[in-house]
């Protein structure tokens, strides 16, 4: 049976992790270190030609404090979101890592593993990144929650 989902490799996705943490620690985001060390990417991606699907597994204030799982509100006590996600997928660390799972992401798709062999032409595609969100830690259950995937940027 063919695999639904491709596996963004621990190296690529290491990259990812370290650029936000690197984004939360220079916006000043670490009084105790503890949203920058739980920062995680899921290693699954769900399959949608062109798309790669990108899980940030991090603690509930990481949501407070980012302006893409906030969609840029801040929050009724003042916390004003910063752009934690965005930048780190700017990072040229990640563009060059992104490169390489589009590349391992073609090959993917081209084998018989992905059960899409020969049904499209990969050159023709355009490249997008959607990231989601899943949430944990809190003591109120109604923050341990996911955020939908959310289009971040086109490759």
């Amino acid at each position: 049976m063919p695999q639904k989902i491709f596996k963004v490799k621990y190296k690529e996705r290491a990259v990812i992790q370290r650029a936000i943490q690197r984004s939360i620690q220079r916006y000043g985001l670490v009084d105790t270190f503890a949203m920058k060390d739980s920062v995680r990417i899921a290693a699954g991606s769900r399959v949608a030609l062109g798309r790669l699907y990108f899980n940030v597994v991090a603690l509930y204030y990481y949501r407070f404090h980012d302006t893409f799982a906030s969609d840029g509100y801040p929050t009724s006590n003042g916390i004003k979101p910063v752009d934690i996600t965005i930048d780190a997928f700017q990072d040229p660390k990640v563009v060059e890592a992104l490169g390489v799972i589009f590349q391992q992401y073609i090959e993917w798709l081209t084998s018989s593993e992905s059960g899409t062999k020969g049904i499209f032409n990969p050159n023709e595609l355009d490249f997008e990144v959607h990231v989601g969100f899943e949430f944990f830690g809190s003591p109120e259950s109604k923050w341990n929650k996911a955020i939908a995937y959310e289009k971040l940027m086109s490759v």
